[in-house]
């Protein structure tokens, strides 16, 4: 028992000399991920992945000034290596358009698939209605099938969101 305790805290708090990283679970999968350095705190929207949560994802906000940022990323990463989770530390970028045709085709696959598409003029909301004579796919062919279908939409919408990797951890 104290062992799984003292494993548990291990997981949690990273201290070096003049830093430490510490996680602070949100809800199942979402986390803080809280760096503090000469007495200041920043909060890391992180996200808890793998079976056994082995490894995290934490976002960098787009305004994080660069100068902090060069320097919190390897310090960062530190801290998630030393408590034992694989980690991709990253940021937003700006958002991309799609080029019309790829956007049309999304919607042509969405078509086949026996689902209409219906955007708002601002493109911020999408509308899928199933064709009358769609019918639903075995259990199997639903998994892929639903994956697909979020990416077309996606694509359908218009614009795609990108993400910069500032640092990962070896696989």
């Amino acid at each position: 028992m104290l062992a799984r305790l003292l494993k548990l805290i291990s997981r949690r708090r990273a201290d070096f000399p003049n830093l430490s990283v510490r996680i602070e679970k949100v809800f199942r999968e979402a986390v803080y991920v809280v760096y503090r350095e000469h007495d200041r705190d920043m909060k890391f929207s992180g996200e808890l992945v793998g079976e056994k949560w082995e490894e995290i994802n934490v976002e960098v906000p787009k305004g994080l000034p660069e100068e902090d940022r060069r320097r919190i990323v390897p310090n960062l990463a530190a801290g998630l290596a030393k408590l034992g989770y694989k980690y991709s530390i990253f940021r937003k970028r700006e958002l991309q358009p799609i080029p019309e045709d790829e956007r049309l085709s999304a919607i042509s696959e969405l078509g086949q698939m026996g689902i209409d598409v219906e955007i708002s003029a601002d493109r911020n909301q999408i509308k899928q209605t199933p064709r009358p004579d769609w019918q639903r796919p075995s259990r199997e062919d639903a998994r892929a099938m639903a994956a697909r279908m979020i990416e077309l939409t996606q694509i359908a919408r218009g614009i795609r969101a990108t993400i910069e990797i500032l640092a990962r951890s070896e696989p």
